[in-house]
C-alpha cells in the first residue's frame, strides 16, 4: 500500500498546483475588470469647466487614464474621495 502513496502524492500536489493556478487567473481577471471599471468611472466623477467643455474634458481625462497602471488609478481615486491631510 506504501508503494502507491508517492503517486497520490503527487496526484494531489498537481492538483493543488492546478488549482492555484486557477485561483491565480480568476484573481488576475477580477483585477482586470476592476482597473477598466475604474477607468471609465474616474473621468466622471470630478467634472468641472463650461457645459460645452464638459463632454471634452472628460474625453480627455479618459484618454490620459488609457495608459495607467491600476495603482495610479487607485491613487487618482484617493485623492478625489479624501482630502489631503486626512487621517485613515
Amino acid at each position: 500500500m506504501e508503494h502507491n502513496r508517492p503517486d497520490t502524492a503527487q496526484s494531489d500536489l498537481n492538483d493543488l498546483k492546478e488549482q492555484i493556478a486557477l485561483e491565480y487567473g480568476r484573481c488576475l481577471l477580477q483585477l482586470q475588470q476592476f482597473e477598466l471599471m475604474l477607468k471609465a468611472a474616474l473621468p466622471t466623477m470630478k467634472v468641472s469647466g463650461f457645459s460645452d467643455e464638459l463632454v471634452g474634458n472628460i474625453e480627455r481625462y479618459r484618454q490620459f487614464l488609457v495608459g495607467k497602471t491600476l495603482g495610479h488609478l487607485v491613487r487618482a481615486r484617493s485623492r478625489t474621495f479624501f482630502k489631503q491631510g486626512t487621517r485613515i
